[in-house]
């Protein structure tokens, strides 16, 4: 599965689904290399992302993740330069309440900080809502990870209240900033966004 961004300020990003990249060995040693880099999964605060010295075998286990039944994968093309530079996926996919968790990493840091995170945000908030008719995304941050509480606000999520100590991580706790988007406010947040453009 492909999702193409969708306007003006998308239009740079396309989300190619990992089961379409299954077979593409030069993307797997690219992601293995972000995933053994410190300052790349150290702000997601994750502790499976925290052990060192990973190897393809962690890369083919995502790949089976990212492709199951509740969880949808896609690694972000930036087009202007025609190379991948990160992953997003929609986790925890739950068709009775309608709901899914997004997730976010920039891989390439040569990348930081030109909005590829927040247009493929946009593009994969289309998908949920206007194609697998979600109703709820939600995700979280940790509390010193102030770029992506932007992210999350420039994208149309509302802040909902921190987890207090919620992540015990590298020897210390620290509070957990959650975030979510409705439907509602998708269609709304869209229509500003077309208004303003006109």
């Amino acid at each position: 599965m492909i999702l193409r961004g969708y306007d003006d300020f998308t239009k740079d990003v396309t989300l190619v689904s990992y089961s379409e990249l299954v077979e593409n060995i030069d993307l797997k040693n690219t992601y293995l290399k972000w995933l053994n880099d410190p300052s790349v999964v150290a702000p997601i605060m994750s502790e499976d992302l925290a052990v060192e010295n990973k190897t393809m075998s962690f890369v083919d286990d995502s790949f089976k993740r990212f492709t199951s039944e509740n969880c949808q994968g896609f690694f972000i093309n930036f087009n202007r330069d025609d190379v991948f530079i990160g992953t997003i996926k929609l986790d925890s996919i739950n068709q009775s309440n309608k709901s899914a968790e997004i997730g976010l990493m920039i891989g390439d840091r040569s990348y930081w900080g030109n909005k590829i995170g927040e247009k493929a945000v946009l593009v994969i908030l289309k998908y949920a809502f206007e194609n697998l008719l979600l109703n709820r995304c939600y995700g979280g941050t940790d509390e010193s990870n102030g770029r992506m509480q932007n992210l999350f606000i420039k994208t149309g999520f509302v802040f909902e209240g921190k987890v207090r100590e919620g992540v015990y991580f590298d020897g210390k706790y620290s509070d957990n900033y959650r975030y979510s988007i409705l439907k509602k406010d998708y269609f709304h947040d869209k229509e500003s966004r077309s208004v303003q453009r006109s």
